[in-house]
C-alpha cells in the first residue's frame, strides 16, 4: 500500500490533478488483470526510481508483497517463475535490511506511508 500511494503521488505531480483523476476513473473500469497487464506493457524507463534504489521489477514485487500476495500470486501476475521472486525478494531485503515479507511491508509504510 505505502508503495502505491509513493506511485500515485508521483503519477499525479507529473500528469497533474485533472489528469489524473481522469486516468484513475479509467482504470476504476478497468478489472485487476487488465490494469496489471496496462501496467506491466508502460515504457518505465523514465521513471525515477524511489529513495530506496530498488529496481523497477523489485518495486513491482515489494508492492505485491505489501499488499499481502504469495510468491506464487507475485509469480503468476508477473509471469515470472517462483524462483525468480524468490530471488527478486533477497535482493530486496538485503537493499533494505528486512529479513522478512512482515519486516518488508512495515518498512513500505513507514518510507511511503
Amino acid at each position: 500500500r505505502a508503495l502505491l500511494q509513493f506511485w500515485l503521488h508521483r503519477a499525479t505531480e507529473a500528469l497533474g490533478a485533472r489528469e489524473a483523476a481522469a486516468a484513475r476513473r479509467r482504470g476504476q473500469q478497468m478489472s485487476p488483470e487488465q490494469a496489471l497487464a496496462e501496467a506491466l506493457a508502460m515504457d518505465v524507463s523514465s521513471t525515477p526510481t524511489p529513495p530506496c534504489g530498488l529496481t523497477t521489477r523489485e518495486q513491482q514485487v515489494a508492492q505485491l508483497v505489501c499488499v499481502g500476495e504469495s510468491s506464487r500470486d507475485i509469480a503468476r501476475r508477473l509471469v515470472i517463475s517462483e524462483g525468480t521472486v524468490r530471488v527478486r525478494l533477497e535482493h530486496i531485503f538485503r537493499k533494505l535490511d528486512v529479513h522478512s515479507r512482515a519486516e518488508l511491508a512495515a518498512w513500505g509504510s513507514r518510507q511511503f506511508g
